[in-house]
């Protein structure tokens, strides 16, 4: 019998085996392999509860949201009146199981441990309790005085004048701390004796009363001076909300634009929301800028760095992922979804937007973003300067 001679020598072999090795691991590096939770919603009491629907591996952590009255800014004087009067109240008593307290532009969130149950009951306790009569009073003054010092303010806010603030801090206070407004995140699925233990406990909150979800339109543009040196300009726009199909690739050139604006002198402020977002630039200077020529600085800064989309979006895919395994981050991503009722599988469409999205696509969102006639102006002059 003739022995076959083998197709490969043992070296050939060898580098074959490196050589699949090494196209493996590109492979895997170039297209990370993402595993998407698979979410759930459930009610308790009346209030939304998102969840992953199988077992996860982050600390037994939830998140309670609690909703603003909408369309505040960050600092707006009454969102900082509300978060302190819940912050005296949370003090009153130890609440061991509350691990952080931060306030978002529309939203407060409380993060907690899921264990045990006598601190959820104890931080129930503390949102059911209402402010006493005298720190409302005194929390009353302080909101007006802030108020008519910005009503000085010498343009617009993002959201200036929305009817669901006129009311009374009372009156809102009450309606914030209540079920209607109250969002609910978990980090894994609660257990039977866990949901009923909310269920419960829930109950001590009042149902209370939606917040109006209208959007406040854009105020006219306006031109007006002030004893002053510098020039101020505005120009504010209303973009797609988070509900909207159009909204992630918005954001992606929102995002984009936030790089690039200060090169063109500009300040970006973005508020997004779930029916309408808005976009404000602002310019402040020594000599006078008209709308379109400071809109046309933006862009061309924005598309001189074009070359640098794929960068962006690499940053993006790897901070989305990395998300996924940090339990704080975790919760974040969840939360988005649980305050704007977003989709269950909006975490990988957003994944897969970001993956879309080239030089083309930033090339047609800046063509739209920045299209002067759909911004609102709004400009102040110094006195000596008036035309």
């Amino acid at each position: 019998m003739s022995s076959r001679k083998p197709l490969f020598s043992r070296q050939q072999l060898n580098w074959i085996i490196i050589i699949l090795t090494i196209v493996i691991a590109l492979l895997s590096l170039s297209s990370p392999s993402v595993s998407w939770p698979t979410l759930q919603r459930q009610t308790l009491a009346e209030v939304p509860l998102l969840s992953p629907a199988e077992p996860a591996e982050h600390p037994d952590l939830l998140r309670l949201v609690l909703l603003l009255p909408p369309y505040l800014d960050a600092d707006a004087p009454l969102a900082a009146s509300l978060e302190q009067l819940l912050a005296t109240q949370l003090s009153a008593q130890p609440l061991p199981g509350l691990i952080q307290r931060h306030r978002l532009p529309d939203r407060l969130r409380l993060t907690l441990r899921l264990q045990p149950d006598n601190a959820i009951d104890a931080l129930l306790d503390a949102l059911a309790r209402r402010p006493d009569p005298a720190t409302l009073a005194e929390a009353q003054r302080r909101l007006t005085a802030a108020r008519r010092l910005a009503d000085h303010q010498p343009l617009p806010g993002a959201w200036p004048d929305h009817p669901a603030n006129e009311d009374s801090l009372e009156q809102l206070y009450g309606n914030w701390i209540s079920r209607a407004q109250l969002r609910l995140i978990a980090a894994r699925p609660l257990t039977e004796q866990e949901r009923n233990h909310w269920q419960q406990g829930l109950q001590r909150l009042a149902i209370g009363t939606p917040w109006p979800s209208t959007p406040p339109r854009l105020p006219a543009s306006t031109q007006r001076s002030a004893p002053q040196t510098e020039h101020l300009l505005q120009v504010q726009r209303d973009l797609p909300g988070r509900h909207a199909p159009d909204y992630d690739p918005t954001l992606l050139a929102v995002q984009w634009l936030q790089q690039h604006a200060a090169r063109a002198g500009v300040t970006l402020d973005w508020q997004p929301r779930r029916e309408r977002s808005r976009l404000t630039l602002s310019y402040r200077g020594d000599t006078a800028i008209e709308p379109d020529r400071l809109l046309q600085q933006l862009a061309q800064v924005a598309r001189s760095n074009d070359s640098d989309v794929a960068a962006m979006t690499d940053k993006l895919q790897q901070r989305l992922h990395a998300s996924l395994s940090q339990p704080l981050g975790y919760l974040d991503l969840l939360e988005t979804i649980a305050t704007y009722e977003l989709p269950l599988d909006a975490l990988p469409r957003f994944a897969a937007t970001i993956e879309r999205f080239d030089d083309a696509s930033l090339q047609r969102q800046l063509g739209e973003l920045l299209n002067p006639a759909a911004y609102q102006t709004y400009r102040l002059s110094p006195l000596s300067q008036e035309p």
